[in-house]
């Protein structure tokens, strides 16, 4: 994938989980190209997600990118 993408993270009214503030991730699937948010408590770090795998296009984990 030659070209370059940019993804910053996102501030929103709508980052909130369970009343709470949330971090949002934002997953590209490098096969399709197909892009994924996924809301994560503040207080949670890196760890696997639900996302996989690619509910668009079916590739594996080791496809996906995470930006946040």
């Amino acid at each position: 994938m030659s070209k370059e993408i940019k993804i910053f993270k996102k501030e929103r009214e709508d980052n909130i989980l369970e009343g709470k503030p949330c971090k949002v991730h934002v997953y590209i699937c490098q096969r399709c190209g197909k892009v994924f948010e996924e809301k994560v408590p503040e207080s949670e770090g890196w760890q696997p997600f639900s996302l996989y795998p690619c509910k668009n296009c079916g590739a594996d984990s080791a496809s996906f990118m995470r930006y946040s």
